[in-house]
């Protein structure tokens, strides 16, 4: 894919004060827009659902004649300002190495011996991979520092190991229940589709014997003067007559799955037909044709306020086919998940 995206760098976090600036020789004075682009997409991250990882190049947003530096970034959204913002990035393979020199960078920062522009000017010694570890970094550094910043600089790596040896294995319990869930939610589409093909077959030799052909144009006669009535009652465009449309009642587009925020609600892609759209304060309110072949109405959980690229979708397949994501806690009604809809791991569903 050579998606482009147009991600925050804030100017006090991570990526501006330590990762960009040993890794791609990049540091902002202020909250600063960058562009990625030619981005192959690798997923959500394993542990925590509002981040995306990519690989692609970012380009130097005060030189944007320049071509872009190849790396991994990893972006998370920011629900309170809705935009996403670039959490960290590496350039070198070992993940796990990068990580780990990445929380020492952070914390020698913190720790007073490291600052972006001790790392911009280690950024040559980076590229020549004299410095691709938590280790190297230290010894790399020793032949500058006092022996009390030699102490602290050791003491800050052992906590920088702690930390990182600890994440790691949330990182593999995370993965493993991933990779888990990815198996289970095949073997139940794989049971879905071996069910479809039964019955398509069924129907198949039904539409051969001439009475059940009969019975079913009737029948579907009926349905379409039936629908017709009840959409012309509801204020929804029924087909112009001498059509024979009938919209076919709702059907799930992707396997149920559950929040990875850690909460009970459960989510899945449906496409149905769209009845009606309204936008209701800072929500949307949506009638489709359910399963049952009846209308559902549908309000928008809504967190983060009115999304206006979902309305103007869904607006635009009124009278037609569209797929959307619903919600649902046990016990509550279902609702539609305009802001899940947004993330880059399900927008391509629908967008």
């Amino acid at each position: 894919m050579n998606d482009i995206l147009r991600v925050l760098v804030p100017a006090r976090e991570h990526a501006n004060l330590d990762s960009l600036p040993l890794r791609f020789c990049l540091h902002f004075t202020e909250d600063t827009q960058v562009e990625l682009y030619g981005l192959t997409d690798l997923g959500v991250d394993d542990r925590y659902g509002d981040r995306h990882h990519y690989e692609g190049y970012i380009r130097n947003p005060m030189k944007p004649s320049e071509e872009g530096q190849f790396g991994h970034f990893v972006i998370g959204y920011r629900q309170r300002g809705n935009y996403w913002a670039l959490v960290t990035a590496w350039r070198n393979s070992n993940q796990d190495d990068e990580y780990f020199l990445s929380n020492t960078l952070r914390s020698l920062r913190e720790d007073g011996i490291l600052s972006p522009a001790v790392l911009l000017k280690m950024h040559p010694h980076y590229l020549k991979k004299e410095i691709s570890s938590s280790a190297s970094l230290l010894a790399f550094l020793i032949s500058t520092l006092t022996q009390d910043e030699i102490v602290k600089a050791k003491q800050s790596e052992e906590r920088a190991r702690v930390e990182t040896e600890l994440a790691l294995k949330e990182i593999k319990v995370a993965r493993e229940e991933t990779n888990l869930a990815k198996l289970e939610a095949e073997r139940a589409r794989s049971i879905a589709v071996e069910a479809i093909e039964i019955v398509e077959s069924l129907e198949v030799r039904a539409l051969h014997a001439e009475q059940a052909e009969q019975e079913a144009r009737a029948l579907l006669a009926d349905a379409l003067v039936q629908i017709q009535k009840n959409e012309a009652t509801r204020g929804f465009v029924a087909p112009e007559q001498g059509t024979s449309h009938v919209h076919p009642p709702a059907k799930a587009v992707t396997a149920v799955w559950r929040s990875k925020t850690g909460s009970d609600y459960r989510n899945v892609g449906l496409e149905a037909a769209v009845v009606d759209v309204q936008r209701m304060g800072d929500k949307i309110s949506l009638t489709y044709i359910g399963k049952d072949g009846l209308h559902k109405n549908v309000q928008d959980f809504g967190r983060q306020g009115f999304v206006s690229l979902v309305f103007d979708y869904l607006h635009g397949r009124k009278g037609k086919q569209a797929v959307f994501l619903v919600t649902q806690k046990p016990g509550n009604n279902v609702q539609l998940a305009s802001d899940t809809m947004m993330l880059p791991a399900y927008k391509g569903l629908w967008a």
